[in-house]
């Protein structure tokens, strides 16, 4: 447990609640700490969550594509190594500028050696932050991690500036909000740990952006407000100018909250991993073989050789009274436990399998085509599709066909004398001998 000390702000370097104002005495190591704080903290406070989780990022396919063989090496873009995107880049330089800050100041406070240089404090600041900046944007659940612990830690140091608690409701409650955040950040379902990250996210931007002021305004409140953890009262806590920024920390938090949910509205969601899914399920429901890649089965081990008859099969084709081990094409290796059976010398295919010829279906004959030079309604009358319909075949008459031999030994049409309904039949013949001389001319032209 780190020394309580309570102090009043003096001008003596070993007044630690103050150190980190006294070790960036300049305004040049300011601005080396501070501008590339401003940088990641307003991506953080206003689109942490959405360049983390939805755009930016590369994700794992649920299926990965095999490879031949021999294709061992592949080319590795840089892109797809950042699983956490440019805000898991983000997340870890935050994390390790803040982490380095707190140890810095509370290593010479509990122990009381004596605090970091100017060049040392910012050589080992930039160093952590580069480091974990590297880790977090490679992995995404070192990059979830990063933003619970940051953002609830820098929420509950809000809450102690703004509220003024005693000195262990501080600890407890930072040490309660950064376990529970944690774990709520690296919940696997996306739809529950989005809103924990983007709430992470704009704390701990928030904080870089009021920890920025406060050093440049010299407002030792909020720019050594890690003290608050191991001091328990000081006389300049509660001014003016501390309210002021805490109310801009809680306007920055609503702001960046908003943003970062309008971004999620209208442009979040990775359309790559939603279609890598969508064919992972649809790949995932085939009958293939779920090793298979491409056209051809890649080489099956020994086991799968050995155990190959006691599979089913992947097509079966007991619908058609077919077994799969009538087919040498589809059967898998023989196995050593059943000796390989020939089945086609004394199985008649014909009773297995309907080998009928099915019938063409009707069609519809088309015109020629031709070189027209005319209007489109003239092409289009070319293109016209004539149809033929079958003729009943007790009405089918030849033409120009002499008539069949009567009783008397001639040609005469006599049978219109026996049978008078029968003088309607010339009528009846010259329709249907104009009809196939229409279809003569239709075929000549044709």
């Amino acid at each position: 447990m780190p020394s309580v000390m309570t102090s009043n702000a003096s001008n003596d370097p070993h007044d630690y609640h103050d150190l980190l104002q006294t070790t960036l005495s300049s305004t040049t190591y300011i601005l080396t700490y501070s501008i590339p704080l401003i940088i990641v903290s307003l991506l953080l406070t206003f689109a942490g969550a959405f360049l983390t989780l939805d755009r930016t990022r590369t994700f794992t396919p649920r299926q990965p594509p095999s490879l031949a063989p021999k294709a061992r090496f592949c080319r590795v873009s840089a892109m797809s190594l950042l699983e956490g995107g440019v805000g898991g880049i983000a997340i870890g330089f935050a994390f390790g500028a803040h982490f380095t800050t707190f140890l810095s100041l509370l290593i010479p406070a509990s122990s009381g050696s004596t605090p970091l240089g100017s060049k040392a404090f910012l050589a080992v600041c930039m160093l952590s932050a580069v480091v974990c900046s590297l880790i977090a944007g490679r992995w995404r659940y070192a990059a979830l991690t990063f933003v619970g612990c940051t953002g609830f830690a820098a929420f509950s140091l809000a809450l102690s500036v703004i509220l003024h608690p005693t000195l262990l409701t501080r600890i407890i409650l930072t040490s309660i909000l950064v376990v529970l955040g944690t774990v709520l950040c690296l919940l696997p379902w996306p739809r529950y740990h989005h809103v924990p990250v983007r709430f992470a996210a704009s704390a701990a931007g928030s904080l870089g952006l009021v920890t920025c002021v406060a050093l440049f305004a010299h407002i030792p409140s909020w720019s050594n407000a890690w003290a608050r953890f191991w001091v328990s009262n000081d006389i300049e806590w509660g001014t003016a100018q501390e309210k002021g920024l805490s109310a801009t920390y809680c306007i920055l938090l609503v702001l960046g909250v908003g943003c970062d949910w309008l971004l999620h509205r209208y442009f979040g969601e990775n359309p790559d991993e939603k279609w890598d899914h969508y064919l992972s399920d649809y790949n995932s429901s085939l009958p293939n073989d779920e090793h298979r890649a491409g056209q051809f089965e890649p080489p099956r081990s020994f086991w799968d050789r050995f155990f190959a008859r006691n599979r089913p099969s992947h097509f079966p084709l007991q619908h058609i009274g077919l077994q799969p081990d009538m087919l040498d094409a589809k059967q898998p290796p023989s196995s050593l436990l059943y000796p390989e059976r020939k089945v086609w010398a004394h199985t008649d295919l014909g009773s297995v399998v309907d080998v009928t010829r099915p019938s063409p279906p009707p069609g519809l004959l088309r015109q020629p085509r031709r070189k027209l030079f005319g209007f489109t309604s003239q092409r289009r009358m070319s293109q016209r599709r004539v149809e033929f319909s079958p003729l009943p075949s007790d009405t089918v008459t030849l033409v120009n066909a002499e008539p069949p031999l009567n009783s008397f030994g001639t040609r005469g049409n006599n049978d219109e004398q026996r049978n008078p309904s029968s003088a309607v039949q010339p009528a009846e013949d010259e329709r249907w001998m104009q009809f196939w001389q229409d279809v003569k001319v239709k075929a000549e032209n044709y």
